[in-house]
C-alpha cells in the first residue's frame, strides 16, 4: 500500500476546496450538508434540453 494514502484522519463529508491558477489548493474549508446542497442547487439548474430559435437580430 502506498504511505501516501494510508492515513488515520477522519475525512470530512462535505468540504470545498478552491483552487489557483496552476491547480494547487489555495483555500480549503469544510462545509455542513446543508451548506453543500444550498451550493449544489444553485448550481445545478434545470438540465432539460431546451429549445431555442436564433435570429440574425441583435
Amino acid at each position: 500500500m502506498d504511505p501516501s494514502l494510508a492515513s488515520n484522519e477522519k475525512m470530512p463529508e462535505y468540504s470545498i476546496a478552491k483552487l489557483d491558477k496552476e491547480g494547487n489548493i489555495k483555500e480549503y474549508e469544510e462545509i455542513s450538508k446543508d451548506e453543500y446542497l444550498d451550493m449544489k442547487n444553485g448550481i445545478v439548474q434545470d438540465l432539460s434540453a431546451k429549445e431555442f430559435s436564433s435570429t440574425s437580430e441583435l
